[in-house]
């Protein structure tokens, strides 16, 4: 499968399997902007868990993300239980 290659050039995952973005409103118009909004915008952010697995099927990789939802319902499932006891 090719990588989409618009999608590399946005997206980078990380180590442990998460999906990285840049954030918007960093393009232009930033004179108005303050100093500390600008250098939070700098950073990446995590791309919404609904999301990332279209992303990462553009990226030509395995699907991580549905074993971290997969994950997250397991471990939902584990506290039901131990309520219920």
């Amino acid at each position: 499968m090719k990588t989409h290659r618009g999608a590399a050039k946005r997206y980078k995952i990380t180590g442990s399997g998460k999906v990285m973005r840049r954030q918007i409103n960093r393009g232009h118009l930033l004179t108005k902007k303050s100093p500390k909004r600008k250098r939070h915008l700098a950073l990446e952010t995590e791309v919404a868990i609904q999301q990332s697995d279209r992303i990462e099927r553009a990226l030509g990789i395995r699907i991580k993300s549905s074993a971290r939802q997969k994950a997250g319902r397991e471990k939902a499932a584990r506290k039901a239980e131990k309520e219920e006891e």
